[in-house]
């Protein structure tokens, strides 16, 4: 079977399917990248290329060129290291957080940022060494290390780290004698500092996935809790009016009638009116608290959509079969919940791109599906979650199973109608 399509006994999937759609690609990438990513990333490429522009703009100016070897040596480096360093933002302003979010929660290898790290670190050490050879101001070919730092911080820390290392050690061999080991000190603590500024930045950016479900959850759970005090106070309303004012109004109508007995035929017309006036407003008042108590539902369909819709991965379809979404108060929580525990999970434990949702009510009883296709479900156990599912279910008298295979994660319940 496949997870996909889980099959329910009896089900017509094209029954009244209601299909909830998730955001579409450009609004996937927007939702991934924030504004103040963006900003931050646009004003760090900024000065950057500011800084890049001044250490190159006093290369070409203060070194000596002999030979038109050297300068094309030397203009090719310029052009390469400038290209390299323009690849690194766009990198991780588009590829990143996509490569990131078809992956998540899992970690996940960025091979091009380390390939781009690599490079940019390879030419650079190059642009310094022939730099000097033309007898380039070697503080200000420093600037290029620190400028490089910045734009390595996508790469893993283990190819990072070493390069900044690497490219310390073999500059600052060269111009020891000129700058000392205190400019050395500070140029290796420069390099971190601006590795450390851009992974955090970067961290924030991948940490907005989980804020994202945070929020997606609470304002799902808020929309089902406003509904059910909602139904709570509309129930207690009707209880009032039935038990305090029905009671009151009643002995209203007792006394009336007692008193239109004792009179016998000398009844006044306004007595008499006021006795028809009030059993119509013990009539309206029952009419108000059949109303009142006979709206109470909770529409399933809204607070799913609602939880659903701020998410952008995985997509989530929810089919109801064989009704509307509109069910008990009682039901629709302990369905809810499945739905919510299931996506949650899908988020945090595996790598599904896509969970189904089949409720099908019958006769007497709700049958719901719950499938994923996560990869990820070997030796899975039941949690504080699934646990909390199961006792629901049970508690209303229903079933609650849960299992994985290769094909994704799947839970089932049946809950009296």
């Amino acid at each position: 079977m496949d997870a996909t399509e889980p099959q329910i006994k009896g089900q017509n999937v094209e029954d009244n399917r209601l299909t909830i759609q998730n955001l579409g690609p450009r609004d996937t990438l927007k939702a991934l990248i924030p504004n103040y990513f963006i900003g931050r990333l646009v004003c760090l490429l900024g000065f950057g290329l500011l800084t890049l522009g001044s250490v190159y703009t006093h290369l070409l100016i203060d070194t000596s060129i002999s030979d038109l070897s050297s300068s094309r040596i030397l203009y090719g480096l310029l052009i390469i290291y400038f290209i390299l360093f323009c690849c690194s933002p766009i990198y991780f302003s588009i590829f990143y957080p996509l490569r990131e979010h078809q992956h998540y929660p899992n970690d996940v290898s960025h091979p091009a940022a380390s390939f781009i790290t690599s490079l940019l670190y390879l030419s650079c050490t190059a642009l310094f060494f022939f730099g000097l050879n033309l007898n380039a101001n070697p503080y200000l070919l420093s600037i290029l290390l620190l400028l490089t730092a910045g734009q390595s911080g996508g790469a893993p820390l283990s190819i990072s780290i070493p390069l900044i290392i690497a490219s310390t050690i073999l500059c600052g061999a060269l111009i020891y004698s000129t700058v000392g080991i205190y400019f050395l000190i500070f140029l290796f603590s420069g390099q971190i500092i601006s590795l450390t500024l851009f992974r955090s930045l970067i961290h924030d950016m991948r940490s907005k996935t989980m804020l994202e479900l945070s929020m997606a959850e609470l304002y799902a759970a808020q929309s089902l809790l406003r509904d059910i005090i909602e139904r709570e106070t509309k129930i207690e309303v009707a209880r009032n009016l039935h038990d305090e004012i029905g009671h009151l109004i009643t002995l209203i109508i007792v006394n009336l009638n007692r008193v239109i007995k004792l009179q016998g035929n000398n009844n006044s017309p306004l007595l008499l009116e006021t006795h028809d006036l009030t059993k119509q407003l013990m009539n309206e008042i029952r009419h108000a608290v059949l109303q009142l108590r006979s709206d109470d539902t909770v529409d399933l369909n809204e607070a799913i959509k609602a939880f659903s819709q701020s998410l952008t991965k995985p997509t989530i379809q929810a089919n109801f079969i064989g009704f509307d979404g509109i069910c008990s108060p009682r039901i629709g929580e302990v369905i809810f919940r499945a739905c919510q525990e299931s996506i949650t999970n899908s988020m945090r434990h595996s790598n599904a791109s896509t969970v189904n949702i089949y409720i099908k009510k019958s006769k007497g009883h709700y049958h719901i599906e719950i499938a994923d296709n996560g990869a990820n479900n070997k030796g899975w156990s039941i949690g504080n979650g699934l646990t909390g599912l199961k006792e629901r279910a049970e508690h209303l008298l229903g079933t609650f199973a849960a299992s994985s295979n290769q094909d994704g994660f799947r839970i089932s319940m049946t809950l009296p109608a």
